[in-house]
């Protein structure tokens, strides 16, 4: 049945990938559901900000939750509209730019500490919380320490071997070591100084080389988003101190990658290249 017509904003990147016009509905889930064209979509609640590559439609649950979207679906754009599957509902696109970003403000990191420790949600959180240490901190933490020291030091083969042992790591649709290096590239690719630190050139070819082909289809999307530079709203509203899930903060997103990002992030601010 045909839900009706609904007005969506899109990611700057989206109209590009879906230009050539047809694609298929490759995962549903609670929070959104991906589309495949030349490369993925993602559809998903407003309340995540811009997304340089999503679709952001208001009330996701009630709009699209009950609309029968099935895997493999096939998906249409005619230059304005996106219709999800045969008599399914159809999304008006609008581009929407993000807001500028903005520094972590003072406190920022005891802050963000804080907030991890009470929502005991994340993977990897032990590898900033000490009283929190789990097998997935264990396993990732020589290779996640290795990371920080090569990047500094600007040492391209050291990156890319750590890379090779952190991507893909972990639990979830986004592995959690893959979240984990979201957050840490985006702290250091928003902050000025560190902006300009000669190592992260380096990781941001590694992680576009490797993770294609290295973990899954979505979380290799939002890896090689973030090394290309392109800005997240939600990323930029917890690096300016929302990330509680009660303000639908990154704490909100998913079972853990919420958590498992802003972990990142906290590494990245202990460590300033």
């Amino acid at each position: 049945m045909n839900r009706g017509t609904i007005s969506a904003w899109c990611g700057v990147d989206v109209k590009r990938r879906v230009s050539d016009g047809g694609g298929s509905v490759c995962f549903v889930g609670r929070e959104g559901l991906y589309l495949r064209f030349s490369e993925l979509v993602l559809v998903c609640d407003s309340r995540f900000g811009s997304i340089p590559f999503g679709v952001g439609v208001e009330r996701y649950g009630a709009a699209l939750g009950g609309a029968g979207i099935r895997c493999g679906a096939p998906v249409r754009y005619d230059g304005k509209q996106l219709r999800l599957s045969d008599g399914g509902p159809v999304l008006i696109l609008k581009e929407r730019e993000p807001p500028p970003g903005t520094e972590a403000p003072s406190g920022w990191e005891e802050r963000a500490r804080k907030a991890l420790r009470k929502s005991g949600r994340g993977a990897i959180k032990g590898l900033v919380l000490a009283e929190s240490d789990g097998i997935w901190s264990r396993m990732a933490r020589d290779h996640a320490d290795a990371l920080l020291s090569v990047v500094r030091n600007a040492d391209g083969a050291g990156i890319r071997c750590c890379l090779e042992q952190l991507i893909g790591l972990g639990p979830g649709l986004t592995p959690a070591m893959d979240d984990w290096l979201v957050g840490l590239l985006y702290y250091w690719l928003r902050k000025g100084k560190d902006a300009q630190a000669p190592g992260l050139p380096l990781l941001r070819e590694g992680i576009c080389a490797l993770a294609p082909g290295r973990t899954t289809e979505v979380s290799a999307a939002f890896l090689t988003s973030v090394a290309a530079g392109q800005a997240f709203e939600i990323l930029d509203r917890a690096l300016a101190g929302n990330f509680e899930a009660e303000t639908g903060g990154l704490l909100s997103v998913g079972g853990s990658s919420g958590a498992d990002i802003l972990t990142g992030m906290v590494s990245a601010a202990e460590r300033n290249l």
